[in-house]
């Protein structure tokens, strides 16, 4: 269930998957719990899905017709609805990885303000992963953009300004979403600091053919 009242002593905003600053806890101060869900849910897939269309066109250069194939293939996956069935919120933003992969990967150089107005939209997007408690997905998010860089730089007709033009985006980009994330990180860190825990990796079980269980990992 997500959590309307919080606090009580427990340093709830410290904990990397709160909830608390979100889009469904923002509709549940008018309206049902579940219908706050929902609406959040239809708004979040509706934007990822206009994203991985404009990811597709702008930076895929994929025509109009396999640009909605894309998106609809990276909207309506079994991984995201499956998720969202079992109440697994930390997904809840996963469409919008569309928008972050459009800004860091868009063809050409811009200007400096653009660059600049684009980073700020970045941040705020990283901000809503970080603070919506989907911190799991900026894993994700960070192994998608560093798969994809390799091939971003390699075809491109000039890999060197290529690079020089993401390596640009993404120093800016981290800027921002630095400062915009950096209440939320910093309360992560005071907490898990404090907390003196070993947990060991169990697993895998004697017996078990070792390739089977690195595919299952």
């Amino acid at each position: 269930a997500l959590p309307i009242y919080l606090c009580g002593g427990f340093p709830q905003y410290g904990n990397p998957q709160d909830h608390f600053y979100s889009l469904p806890q923002l509709f549940s101060l008018v309206l049902d719990l579940w219908v706050a869900l929902q609406l959040s849910t239809v708004i979040i897939l509706i934007a990822g899905y206009i994203g991985w269309v404009r990811f597709g066109r702008d930076v895929l250069r994929l025509s109009d017709a396999w640009s909605q194939v894309l998106a609809l293939v990276c909207s309506a996956n079994g991984f995201y609805f499956l998720h969202m069935v079992v109440g697994h919120m930390w997904v809840l933003p996963l469409p919008l990885l569309s928008w972050l992969l459009w800004l860091i990967f868009l063809p050409g150089r811009e200007a400096t303000k653009t660059l600049w107005t684009r980073a700020v939209l970045f941040g705020f997007l990283t901000a809503f992963f970080v603070y919506s408690g989907s911190q799991t997905l900026i894993i994700l998010i960070l192994l998608t953009v560093a798969s994809m860089l390799p091939i971003a730089v390699s075809l491109d007709e000039n890999p060197l300004g290529r690079l020089h033009t993401l390596a640009r985006r993404l120093s800016v980009y981290g800027l921002c979403s630095a400062v915009l994330s950096a209440s939320k990180l910093v309360a992560v860190y005071s907490l898990l600091s404090t907390l003196q825990m070993e947990a060991n990796f169990s697993g895998y079980h004697a017996n078990e053919n070792i390739l089977l269980f690195a595919l299952k990992s």
